[in-house]
């Protein structure tokens, strides 16, 4: 999304996750950008905690929820390659 957004002349401040979903958004690259900024956190608590609850809320999450962001964004990136 970053390179994405760079290549269309866009230039970040600074570059972190956070903005370039915001921006990703507005660009409509992303379709539910909350998906993806709750797809950030759950990588985030996944990475300084070791709960198995954790884990599986997060598995639950990736079924229900964040696979249908990933596949969208699949083919926006797709359809570009096309052009």
């Amino acid at each position: 999304m970053k390179d994405y957004l760079e290549e269309g002349g866009f230039v970040f401040a600074t570059v972190t996750p956070h903005p370039v979903l915001k921006h990703a958004y507005a660009a409509k690259i992303l379709t539910d950008g909350q998906v993806w900024i709750d797809m950030l956190d759950h990588r985030n608590l996944l990475s300084h905690t070791c709960s198995p609850l954790v884990f599986e809320k997060a598995v639950e999450a990736i079924h229900t929820r964040y696979l249908a962001g990933i596949e969208h964004l699949h083919d926006f990136t797709q359809r570009e390659a096309m052009k």
